[in-house]
């Protein structure tokens, strides 16, 4: 009898020293809309490294929230990740919130990241002149668009001020001018100058 006791916590001994903690971890997105609606068919993209998101490359994987706006990645290393969420139905992404998670993923556990997605259109502007040309928008400086070229960006819908001041090539006085296009959803709005 004595022996099979000691046989019996020999084995649990055995069989406990065999389970492994876990080393991986899970990221739980919790996606919503500019109003506050679950966020259904948002594509998650994820990358480890912010370098890897900002140049679109080494992907982890990508996965498409539910109708609650809910998806799960798993078997994560436990780590901060970077992440892009867009939805094409209505050009809605997260380009205007954070594009890391708040928290490392720890072996385990499941972490959840709340995350909202804007509608979004673009605006170009297109230099018509050879002389390059600064860009404000709302006042504050968006960059300077290369004479005979132009560029584009993506911003949330609404109305916008845009000043385009002529950066060199002038006289005495550079040109300037005032522009009040409207971003409208999935579409580009045109500033032409000068």
């Amino acid at each position: 009898m004595k022996i099979n006791k000691i046989l019996f916590f020999a084995f649990i001994i055995f069989i406990v020293g065999c389970v492994k903690a876990p080393t991986t971890g899970s990221l739980q997105f919790s996606i919503v809309d500019d109003i506050g609606n679950p966020a259904a068919n948002a594509t998650v993209f994820l990358y480890n490294t912010e370098n890897d998101f900002f140049n679109n490359k080494n992907l982890i994987s990508s996965q498409v929230s539910d109708n609650n706006g809910v998806t799960i990645f798993s078997n994560l290393n436990p780590q901060t990740y970077y992440y892009f969420i867009s939805r094409s139905s209505d050009c809605a992404n997260n380009d205007f919130t954070p594009h890391t998670t708040l928290n490392s993923v720890s072996a385990g556990t499941t972490i959840t990241e709340n995350a909202t997605i804007n509608e979004t259109g673009q605006l170009n502007f297109n230099n018509v002149s050879a002389d390059p040309y600064k860009i404000y928008i709302n006042g504050n400086y968006w960059g300077t668009v290369d004479g005979k070229s132009s560029a584009t960006t993506d911003e949330l819908v609404g109305n916008y001020s845009v000043e385009v001041r002529q950066a060199s090539g002038f006289v005495n006085t550079p040109t300037i001018e005032d522009f009040n296009p409207t971003v409208k959803v999935c579409s580009t709005g045109n500033v032409n100058f000068p």
